[in-house]
């Protein structure tokens, strides 16, 4: 910012009003759930993003595999999934029986619910964390209020 000219106290205040980017780290309320939209768009990203989940909070995972996420999920077995162990987890996404594979691996008890929006409903009522790549984060990001 002082490179081009403007104040640091100025670019300071204007950083602290992002709360968001293109929707990521948003928390969006959804009739009974306050969901926090996490994107994941890699291996590294993936356990980067279940590192920072809250450990009691329920989770939906959700993956595709379009021509923009890549259609190769071998990447499924690099992501540690067992830190998901012990949570309320909803798998979906149109490859949602992949993931539900490599839970099941992971030993991670969970269901699965085709429909993203539904798998938020499934939760009882309040904090949920929803993590998806990004065909699925962008399709279910419009879905959403705000969206």
């Amino acid at each position: 910012a002082h490179r081009l000219g403007v104040p640091p106290h100025t670019a300071a205040a204007r950083l602290r009003t992002i709360t968001d980017i293109g929707g990521r780290y948003r928390t969006i309320r959804r009739s009974r759930h306050s969901v926090r939209l996490m994107l994941a768009k890699n291996p590294a990203g993936w356990v980067e993003t279940l590192r920072v989940l809250d450990e009691d909070t329920p989770v939906v995972v959700a993956v595709n595999a379009q021509e923009a996420d890549g259609r190769d999920l071998s990447w499924l077995w690099d992501v540690h999934f067992e830190r998901l162990r012990g949570r309320q987890v909803v798998v979906t996404g149109e490859r949602g029986a992949d993931l539900s594979v490599r839970l099941c691996y992971a030993e991670v008890a969970h269901w699965a619910e085709p429909d993203a929006v539904a798998a938020i409903d499934t939760l009882p009522p309040g904090a949920v964390e929803l993590v998806a790549n990004y065909t699925a984060f962008r399709d279910l990001v419009g879905r959403l209020p705000g969206g």
